[in-house]
């Protein structure tokens, strides 16, 4: 990872899009499920028989937490793709597409994802000179009024 960062001027890299998943790929939470998959190839079953379409386990909810916190505090901007933070999980399109289900989630990632936003928005001026703390405090009223909700 240092040799790619070390490609960039340092500015590049602390504002890097750090996407797990989106529109164009199965979700995370399905990647972790079917571990042997490469990134974008064969991600849903029309592709691939055995790719898995199951409910992650709480085992691997556990890898998802880890990987989130990677992309929380690698140089960069996280990029959550809607549901990812509620447990979505999903093959390739067309399944990555689908809308959020909201009386079925029952929100199982949702603290690692706030508790990871706050970190970063409160470490956000001492590792990111231009920072500010309006923009802060907007981000921490953003995640509390989340909480209220949830």
């Amino acid at each position: 990872m240092n040799t790619l960062y070390r490609q960039y001027p340092k500015e590049n890299n602390y504002v890097m899009m750090n996407l797990l998943d989106s529109h164009d790929v199965e979700r995370v939470g399905s990647m972790i499920v079917n571990p042997d998959i490469w990134y974008d190839h064969d991600g849903c079953p029309a592709q691939n028989k055995n790719f898995d379409v199951r409910k992650p386990t709480d085992e691997e909810r556990l890898k998802q937490k880890l990987i989130v916190g990677l992309q929380f505090t690698l140089p960069g901007a996280p990029q959550i793709y809607y549901g990812d933070e509620a447990g979505m999980w999903g093959g390739d399109d067309p399944d990555c597409r689908k809308p959020m289900v909201w009386n079925e989630m029952k929100y199982e990632t949702i603290g690692a994802y706030l508790k990871l936003f706050l970190i970063e928005c409160n470490n956000l001026c001492s590792l990111f000179p231009g920072a500010n703390s309006q923009s802060l405090e907007v981000g921490r009223t953003l995640v509390q009024s989340f909480r209220n909700v949830v």
